[in-house]
């Protein structure tokens, strides 16, 4: 087993998911979503432990208004690849705008 395996297991169940993310730091595309939070990844600079706000985008490819579910809530996880990062994000709150 690798020493950088998780050993926690997850709180909630993720579900693949890649649409666009806009952030208060910059844009991005999700990985996966679950109840608890979101992995995305973006060119920016994040800090784990800071707050931050973010629009998911849905719907945009299908030819009608995209719907936006607008999160808050707090930088849980950060990994650097190359000229992107991995952002793992807590959810704490949201609201569905059109």
């Amino acid at each position: 087993m690798a020493s950088n395996a998780r050993r926690i297991p997850r709180a909630a169940k993720r579900h693949p998911l890649h649409v666009p993310i806009v952030t208060d730091v910059g844009e991005g595309v999700t990985r996966d979503v679950s109840t608890k939070g979101v992995f995305f990844k973006a060119k920016g600079g994040f800090t784990v432990g800071a707050r931050i706000t973010f629009s998911i985008v849905l719907g945009e490819d299908e030819g009608e208004a995209p719907l936006r579910l607008r999160c808050s809530g707090r930088v849980v996880r950060v990994e650097t690849d190359d000229d992107e990062v991995g952002v793992a994000a807590q959810i704490s709150s949201y609201s569905i705008e059109p």
